[in-house]
């Protein structure tokens, strides 16, 4: 089977037999270390919880090793377009307006802006955390042999950190749906659209509207 030349079992410095607890911990580790806050380098980090995404979670762990593949699995973009357009449909079915008549393609660029949007406000968040919490632990000092107190909020910041950088991914990947979208057009019928369709009936019955995607 082949692999990416970075391997997510190496980045992590664990076997391909590890649990999922050993990957857990393995990134932790070495994430207190990588982090920028603690004196280390935010590219190191960012392969860190690229490798800790492709393997911390058992479905991509079980693509990563019958495929070697990591990343957004293929058809992503597809799926999210087409997920957006069931979205959309839904939203003017519940409005009682009329689908011909809606500006489809530009309810679905509103929608995926916001999305994005928001992951790159929910990232910011986490990042100032991640810093707060990294603050934070660097005021804690220990007698003991260890620092419990510290060791746990610099646990709590690679977490924070690898969340921030998630989110960001997110939001470039509702980027990519928007750059996709623009091969689109909706020829919508003439006319504005009405406040209340007479073409549908009440906007609770909602399950007649959906767009199946297949690949």
């Amino acid at each position: 089977m082949p692999r990416n030349k970075a391997d997510p079992y190496a980045e992590l410095g664990v076997t391909n037999n590890a649990t999922q607890a050993d990957i857990t911990n393995a990134y932790r580790r070495k994430a207190r270390k990588a982090h920028p806050d603690m004196g280390g380098d935010l590219a190191d980090m960012k392969r860190l919880t690229v490798a800790y995404d492709a393997i911390g979670d058992e479905d991509r762990r079980k693509r990563f090793d019958e495929t070697g593949k990591t990343g957004e699995p293929p058809g992503q973009i597809a799926t999210l377009l087409v997920n957006t357009l069931n979205q959309v449909l839904l939203d003017i079915r519940q409005q009682g307006a009329d689908p011909e008549r809606a500006d489809i393609t530009s309810r679905m660029e509103a929608k995926l802006a916001k999305q994005k949007a928001d992951c790159l406000d929910k990232a910011a968040e986490y990042r100032g955390m991640a810093e707060k919490f990294g603050n934070i632990a660097a005021r804690f000092e220990s007698t003991g042999e260890e620092n419990i107190l510290a060791s746990a909020l610099t646990n709590d910041v690679a977490d924070l950190t690898k969340q921030a950088i998630l989110a960001t991914d997110h939001a470039a990947l509702f980027e990519r749906c928007l750059v996709a979208l623009k091969d689109y057009t909706y020829n919508k019928a003439g006319g504005e659209e009405p406040k209340q369709s007479e073409l549908f009936a009440s906007p609770a019955n909602v399950t007649g509207w959906r767009v199946n995607f297949t690949r």
